[in-house]
């Protein structure tokens, strides 16, 4: 399955993992888990994950993905990307500290937080992480009096409003007017800058947002070699997804746009290392959450649809053991839609108009406002595909309830 994929099978050790013979299986462990407990879980896929690696090095073979650690933490992920030969993109000093304990080398770690503490940028220098990024004058000042050796990228800011979040308003300096004096203000300072940096935005809806910003890029490398600053490495950010959902482009309609720009800009007789921080396009196909519905409640459907003329007609709330103060906080700091299925297939085709809200007491607390479900009834599991982004790195033990765990699997033919 991998073909020329290799990966240290020794990091499965420290974790207790299900070696699964067949796919139907994964419904019984799902059953087993829920037996054992009424809260919430994940279930990580680790074939998944192997399989979004080989896709990324057939389709971006040129460009070294540091994967964004801020999208999911866990260590297992981190372990098995880390022995894949994936870097890492940390952005504090609790990240580097958690990529370092995993065994992972400090020149495979890229600090590309553009306002840093002081304390963390002392870090960083304690512990040999010498990549590190900056937009403005006082955080170049602020590295060079700390971390004088430090190996530096310039963040450039992009032109992406199609972007499902975009990151121009707080990162990045104007590529035109402001990168080049502080280009220039780095080099009489005495600070190595040794590349160029940008992100597109989460959820990248037009492959120009790259194209346009290596072309910056390319400008930029041109005025410092004018300067006597050769810089030898281009950080493309993220905006990767390897799930075609909110207008995201498919990541091979992507790749292909940055390759051909690459090629472009950045022909191969440059010697220019290309990186990038793939985060959610690593981490959330391979995590789905299972959880269970606690309670329902019957109402009119004009309740959920808002509609009078709805008045006579049956509608469902549904309470699950899981909201968006945890694993579902995703919706709002990710605008993410999830999208729920039933464990078990129904004989009936009909459904109701339905409403299903999470756990605690916040009226907030909604994970689907308006859908068509099936009549559904305590205990019944629903499955959400696709959880693993900022899921498990922004829940909250709010309203007392605990973080959802995650129970890792892979099947026979993936090792």
């Amino acid at each position: 399955m991998r073909d020329n994929l290799k990966f240290d099978e020794s990091i499965f050790t420290p974790f207790k993992i299900a070696i699964l013979p067949k796919v139907s299986e994964v419904a019984s462990m799902i059953q087993m888990i829920d037996e054992d407990s009424e809260e919430a879980f994940f279930l990580f896929d680790l074939g998944k994950l192997i399989r979004l690696h080989q896709r990324w090095i057939e389709h971006l073979p040129q460009i070294h993905p540091f994967y964004a650690v801020k999208c999911n933490d866990n260590k297992l992920l981190l372990s098995l990307l880390a022995s894949m030969g994936v870097n890492f993109d940390c952005a504090s000093k609790n990240e580097i500290e958690t990529v370092l304990s995993i065994g992972v080398s400090p020149e495979r770690i890229i600090f590309a937080n553009p306002c840093k503490p002081r304390s963390a940028i002392e870090y960083a220098n304690s512990q040999n992480v010498r990549y590190m990024t900056f937009d403005n004058e006082q955080e170049l000042q602020k590295i060079h009096s700390l971390y004088p050796k430090s190996e530096l990228l310039m963040r450039i800011s992009t032109f992406n409003y199609n972007a499902v979040i975009s990151f121009e308003k707080k990162f990045g300096c104007n590529p035109i007017t402001e990168a080049p004096e502080l280009l220039k203000k780095a080099i009489v300072l005495g600070c190595k800058v040794v590349g160029i940096c940008f992100h597109v935005g989460t959820g990248c809806r037009e492959s120009s947002a790259y194209t346009n910003s290596i072309a910056n890029a390319r400008k930029l490398f041109d005025l410092g070699n004018q300067f006597g600053c050769p810089l030898k490495l281009l950080d493309i950010g993220g905006g990767f997804s390897a799930v075609h959902e909110n207008g995201a482009l498919p990541f091979e309609s992507l790749a292909m746009e940055i390759n051909q720009a690459l090629s472009f800009y950045f022909p191969s007789d440059m010697n220019v290392t290309v990186i990038a921080e793939p985060g959610r396009y690593y981490a959330a196909k391979p995590f789905q959450l299972c959880t269970r519905v606690i309670g329902y409640r019957k109402v009119a459907a004009s309740k959920i649809t808002e509609n009078p003329a709805d008045d006579a007609d049956i509608g469902f709330m549904y309470f699950i053991n899981d909201g968006i103060y945890g694993s579902f906080n995703c919706i709002l700091t990710e605008n993410t839609v999830p999208q729920g299925q039933l464990l078990k297939k129904r004989k009936t085709s009909k459904t109701y108009w339905s409403t299903v809200w999470g756990q605690t007491c916040d009226s907030l607390d909604i994970i689907l406002k308006k859908c068509q479900l099936p009549e559904l009834f305590e205990n019944e599991l629903l499955l959400f595909q696709n959880m693993g982004a900022y899921s498990l790195t922004v829940s909250t033990e709010f309203n007392g309830f605990s973080r959802t765990k995650v129970y890792p699997y892979i099947k026979e033919d993936d090792v």
